[in-house]
């Protein structure tokens, strides 16, 4: 393997966030390793024995990014032991432990504010919603064969093609706010996850936490790991077993109280081993914080913020 393997951010602005600046170490948070291959690897010689990195998996952890993320630490000369990798579910993290790499399972998406999201009780307006960007992967023809369908497709595409998306009975192209998105859900009799690798998918997240079962296709990249029988259905890959499946729902009950309950004790399990990775840190370099309280404190949804790539190089290099 070499360099020219490693995909890098392609802007100047990427997620990256200094989450602990104490005397005795500091705690970055980052999302996944070879992505950030070279401005790691211009600040290598600055980089602490005392530094940690939290990395996000914003994409499916597979075998290839596990051999691409050990590559970028040895070929940079770093301690893995200073990266915690926070895989989607148990699949990446076999990855990770076959090629020697610290981490747990700690999905993405525990870090959405569970306090932006309700039951509204809303009358239901629409069969299914998908919430999916314009993008080949999310598969948009795989839902047009559901009468009475919502999407929000208006999302931004990254740059990338657009792709066909089926009729619909709203505005796909709407930009709704997040009190519009929760209407919307809480309208929908299901939301629907069609893509077959991605990552975990933060709209599956926000369906489950309105209440709203979800209608699937099988997938890699962590969305299955809060699926259950009591929340979802999983289907085939064509257009007439996903309308099926959504025919299901209605037939099928579905406690839109306990879907969302059951999905917010997940998110505490994984938010307690975030802790408990963070406690190990504050033990091991006497920081005498509250884990727990420096967690609540500095909640940040998605736990992501951008930085200019000079930002974040000045950090290490004065």
């Amino acid at each position: 393997m070499k360099e020219s393997d490693l995909y890098t951010w392609p802007s100047s602005y990427f997620p990256f966030r200094k989450y602990l600046d104490h005397q005795n170490c500091r705690i970055f948070i980052i999302e996944n390793i070879e992505h950030n291959y070279k401005w790691l690897k211009e600040v290598k010689n600055e980089i602490k024995e005392t530094d940690y990195f939290f990395v996000i998996c914003g994409w499916f952890f597979d075998e290839a990014a596990a051999k691409k993320s050990k590559f970028a630490i040895e070929s940079l000369g770093l301690n893995p032991k200073q990266f915690f990798i926070m895989f989607n579910n148990q699949e990446e993290n076999i990855f990770g432990f076959e090629h020697q790499l610290t981490g747990d399972v700690i999905n993405q998406n525990a870090w959405l504010d569970e306090r932006k999201f309700k039951i509204t009780n809303s009358k239901k307006k629409y069969k299914a919603l998908y919430t999916a960007r314009r993008s080949e992967f999310k598969r948009h023809f795989l839902c047009s064969k559901i009468y009475n369908l919502a999407l929000a497709a208006g999302g931004n595409n990254h740059g990338k093609d657009v792709c066909e998306i089926p009729d619909c009975a709203n505005d796909p192209d709407k930009k709704y706010s997040r009190t519009e998105m929760v209407s919307l859900i809480n309208e929908s009799e299901c939301g629907l996850c069609l893509s077959e690798v991605e990552g975990a998918c933060f709209s599956s997240s926000e369906y489950l936490l309105c209440g709203t079962p979800v209608v699937s296709t099988q997938s890699q990249g962590g969305r299955d790991f809060w699926y259950n029988i009591n929340n979802s259905i999983i289907t085939e890959a064509d257009p007439d077993d996903v309308a099926k499946a959504v025919d299901r729902v209605k037939g099928k009950y579905f406690n839109p109280k306990n879907i969302r309950s059951f999905h917010i004790k997940q998110m505490m399990l994984c938010r307690i081993k975030f802790i408990k990775a963070l406690s190990d840190i504050f033990e091991r370099h006497k920081v005498e914080i509250s884990p727990q309280s420096f967690f609540e404190d500095f909640f940040y949804e998605k736990m992501r913020k951008s930085k200019h790539r000079d930002e974040v190089v000045d950090m290490f290099k004065n």
